[in-house]
């Protein structure tokens, strides 16, 4: 079976010029759609990130480097979370450079 990659624009050749319109425009709407949705977590985990910036006076990354001795409960279980936003901070900013590379858009 071929990749999708090379199924979808064979197909799409074959359909007439209207139903090709159709369809992309539908793709580019589904997209600005979620990169809606993405923006709004991306914004989320910015807030929360910002929030333990705030609380220990220093990024996730550095963090990462130096993690105290003897830190509380309360430290490792804030590490934990921070640890999980800072990834959904990652993960949301690449799918918006790649929605916005789809649309030929620049951040």
């Amino acid at each position: 079976m071929d990749p999708i990659e090379k199924r979808v624009p064979f197909v799409l050749t074959e359909l007439p010029f209207q139903e090709r319109k159709i369809i992309l425009t539908s793709v580019v709407t589904s997209v600005k759609l979620r990169m809606a949705i993405v923006q709004k977590k991306l914004e989320q985990a910015r807030t929360k990130l910002g929030e333990f910036e705030a609380k220990y006076k220093c990024t996730f990354d550095q963090l990462e480097k130096g993690f105290p001795e003897g830190a509380s409960l309360e430290h490792h279980e804030d590490y934990v979370e921070w640890g999980f936003w800072y990834d959904v901070y990652k993960e949301s900013e690449a799918i918006l450079d790649t929605y916005c590379f789809f649309l030929g858009e620049g951040k």
